[in-house]
């Protein structure tokens, strides 16, 4: 899906399937972290919360990860 109003015609507007779930899993999931990301660049922080940032950071990339990976299993 490369727009918005196919992602609301074909993901938003049906019933909520698994690869509905994985889609939107792993496109906001990586939406979320980037915009995490993008903010903790320019805070000044405290090397307790850049730890903490690390740690938020890897799993948010396992989960997407996972999404991704039950997604090319349920497509077999």
């Amino acid at each position: 899906m490369m727009t918005l109003p196919e992602e609301i015609a074909f993901i938003w507007r049906r019933p909520k399937a698994l690869f509905a779930i994985l889609f939107l899993l792993n496109r906001y999931i990586a939406l979320l972290g980037n915009i995490c990301g993008l903010v903790m660049d320019f805070v000044p922080v405290s090397d307790e919360v850049l730890q903490f940032r690390y740690a938020c950071t890897q799993r948010l990339a396992c989960l997407q990860l996972v999404a991704v990976e039950l997604f090319e299993i349920c497509a077999i």
